[in-house]
Formats: C-alpha cells, sequence, structure tokens
C-alpha cells in the first residue's frame, strides 16, 4: 500500500524529522536539544504557533543555534533565543537530520 514502509525502508531515508516541545518561563533564554543541528536550514522554531527566524547575514533574528551560529559556539544541540519565550508558550523545535 502506498504511503506505508518496510522497516528496511524506513531505515534508509535521507533523512527523519523529530520535534522537540519545551515550555517558556518568562526567563529562560537557552534550551538544549537531544538532537544535534548542523544547519539554520535543518531547524524551524515556532513559539505560540508563530514560525521564528534563526540568526542569518547579521540580519534581524529570533535565536542562535549554538556551534553553527557566528559567535556562539560550543556542540551544536542548543538554541538561544534573543528575547525569552513568554510564559507557558508552547515551544515546538523541529529538527530534520
Amino acid at each position: 500500500m502506498k504511503g506505508e514502509g518496510t522497516p528496511d525502508r524506513v531505515d534508509n531515508r535521507l533523512h527523519q524529522h523529530f520535534s522537540e516541545i519545551f515550555v517558556g518561563t518568562g526567563a529562560q533564554t537557552e534550551f538544549f536539544l537531544s538532537r544535534r543541528i548542523e544547519s539554520e536550514d535543518f531547524v524551524h522554531v515556532y513559539v505560540g504557533g508563530s514560525r521564528y527566524r534563526p540568526d542569518s547575514r547579521g540580519t534581524a533574528y529570533d535565536f542562535k543555534i549554538r556551534g553553527v551560529t557566528s559567535g556562539y559556539a560550543g556542540e551544536k544541540n542548543a538554541i538561544k533565543f534573543a528575547i525569552a519565550p513568554a510564559n507557558l508558550a508552547n515551544i515546538v523545535v523541529d529538527i530534520i537530520v
């Protein structure tokens, strides 16, 4: 049946999508992920349903990616918001690996 995959087909995909969910505190700006982010192109971040923009080419931004964004060194497993998401705001990080 179309749309279904055998375990072999699923394991051999070129990439997979994962979502990590956090809740804003109104003060916390840095969130650690269980997966590495290799590029700004491989992550989409939503806060309260609105898509946020990564730091890119010195333009106004909503978040940085550790180890990817210039000036934010370290393992590629964290995002840092320019402004802390509101208290109880739903934060969804979609990652492609």
